[in-house]
């Protein structure tokens, strides 16, 4: 078994840190080079309100913008991570 990567809480705080030029980005792109690329992640989201527990098994991710007003280089900004249906049948 592979070495296990540790958990990592994230709040996105603003979504303007995506895109700035910030401590709060600058601190995230040194944390994602010091842990290195993991083979999957699994995100628990509180974005969205359901009764009972969900897990998303898709092959593919499409990203939703649920966020409106901000600059254009933001809704540029894409990240749609291919799915591990057999990671998240075992969650």
């Amino acid at each position: 078994m592979a070495e296990r990567m540790p958990v990592v809480f994230a709040g996105h705080g603003s979504p303007l840190n995506a895109i700035g030029n910030n401590r709060a980005r600058a601190a995230w792109k040194a944390e994602g080079e010091r842990l290195g690329k993991p083979e999957v992640i699994v995100c628990v989201s509180a974005h969205w309100s359901t009764r009972g527990l969900y897990v998303r098994t898709a092959e593919n991710n499409t990203q939703v913008n649920d966020m409106y007003g901000f600059p254009k280089e933001l809704y540029d900004v894409h990240y749609e991570p291919a799915g591990a249906p057999a990671v998240a049948q075992r969650a």
